[in-house]
């Protein structure tokens, strides 16, 4: 690890004070969390001989980024801290281990005791579940060095998967999918989705007439239940009967003509309500289908190449 690169110049400047120098360092890890439980950034720092806890004090003016949201530089951004130091040597630990909790967790040690096999669990640093890969790799060449056994190449490699996009920076949502909502083309992606629909364009266009039909019945619904009914027809309106048109029309065949209407109305509505739903259900499961073919055919279009292992060799 290039700790140069990666540790603030400012960390490594306040190490150097306790003449702790770059190429001393192993690796190190990112905490996020106070042993309160409060935010706060800090870092572990790992060794030959010690493990060294960073810790600074909580900043509320600070936002602290977790996955799905934020960018690479913009993660463990901020102005400079005051850092409070704790080195513990690597001979005064017996157990070094994380106590995993629901959002994250506790990095524990056991000190050595002439009295016991081991002391008391004393707390060395809290953090979140974005942080607990990097400090549990820790942990791993803390049981390492405590067998007295050698840090090679591959034990240090640590599995780094990309989790920022690298046009723009912003972490993944889901880092398995490798897919960076803000640089996605939403405008090729619905276009290529709109081909899917275009058999079936006569069907979709009577869902859509029959979706601004429902929508102009609901509206006029609330008119004809009160407005009509209430105010014009059972008050007796004379100005409203006339309007009608009907010469001779009473109170009773105008309530009954109202009613009639607002039953129409609402079966009408009903129907409409069906044929969407009839048409939903024939258009979906088609094209769903159709886009699952077509990815299973590209799928298996792919050149892939076979490894034939002798089993005898193996």
């Amino acid at each position: 690890m290039d700790v140069k690169k990666k540790l603030p110049s400012g960390v490594l400047k306040f190490l150097s004070g306790y003449q702790v120098k770059s190429e001393d360092i192993i690796t190190y890890a990112n905490t996020d969390m106070t042993l309160e439980g409060e935010f706060a950034r800090g870092y572990i720092i790992l060794t030959q001989h010690k493990i060294i806890i960073l810790r600074s004090e909580p900043d509320k003016s600070e936002v602290y980024q977790f996955k799905g949201v934020g960018s690479k530089n913009e993660l463990h951004m901020g102005r400079e801290k005051n850092w409070a130091a704790k080195f513990v040597s690597l001979k005064e630990i017996e157990n070094l281990e994380v106590i995993r909790s629901i959002s994250g967790g506790v990095l524990y040690y056991s000190a050595k005791n002439e009295e016991s096999e081991s002391g008391p669990d004393i707390q060395l640093a809290a953090f979140t579940n974005m942080m607990i890969g990097a400090v549990l790799h820790i942990v791993k060449l803390f049981g390492i060095l405590k067998g007295d056994g050698e840090l090679t190449e591959e034990v240090m490699k640590t599995e780094e998967e990309e989790e920022y996009c690298p046009k723009c920076g912003s972490m993944y949502p889901d880092k398995e999918r490798k897919i960076c909502p803000k640089c996605m083309d939403k405008k090729s992606v619905f276009v290529r989705i709109l081909t899917y629909f275009k058999p079936f364009a006569p069907k979709i266009i009577l869902m859509i007439l029959c979706y601004i039909v429902t929508a102009a019945l609901n509206l006029v619904w609330p008119y004809l239940s009160g407005k009509i009914l209430y105010d014009k027809v059972l008050s007796k309106n004379s100005e409203f009967l006339e309007s009608l048109g009907i010469p001779g029309i009473n109170y009773i065949i105008a309530l009954g003509l109202v009613i009639l209407i607002m039953f129409l109305t609402k079966i009408t509505i009903q129907i409409l309500g069906i044929i969407q739903g009839v048409l939903t259900a024939t258009i979906v499961p088609k094209i769903v289908m159709k886009m699952k073919s077509q990815v299973f055919q590209t799928m298996g279009e792919l050149s892939i190449s076979f490894l034939i292992v002798d089993r005898q060799e193996a």
